[in-house]
Formats: C-alpha cells, structure tokens, sequence
C-alpha cells in the first residue's frame, strides 16, 4: 500500500488561523455526532419505566 503522505499532511499546508478553524469545525462535528447518539437513547426511552431503568443502571443501583 503506498503512502501519499503530502495527501495526509495536507491540513499543515494552512495557515495557523484556517488550522484552528478546521481543528473547531472537527469539535463541533464530534459534539454532533454526541448529540446524535444521546438522542437515540432517549428515543429508545418511550415509557416511564424504561427510563427509570437506564437512569438506575448509570446512577449504579
């Protein structure tokens, strides 16, 4: 497998202030995808009982 490593190191090619940028744009998409997978969760809690028992499992009791 050949490496294209002037492909990988691409993003140094910016300058620093266009880096930061793209380094926060990777952040926010992280948070988003967070947010997403929590959303799920809560989906998959449509009855009272249900969410009781997630809460309980992650509080430990």
């Amino acid at each position: 497998m050949e490496t294209r490593l002037d492909l990988l190191l691409t993003y140094y090619k910016y300058p620093e202030p266009v880096r930061k940028v793209i380094r926060s744009t990777n952040m926010i998409e992280r948070l988003n995808k967070e947010i997403r997978r929590r959303i799920k969760i809560i989906e998959s809690l449509l009855c009272e009982e249900s969410a009781r028992k997630y809460t309980d499992d992650h509080r430990g009791k």
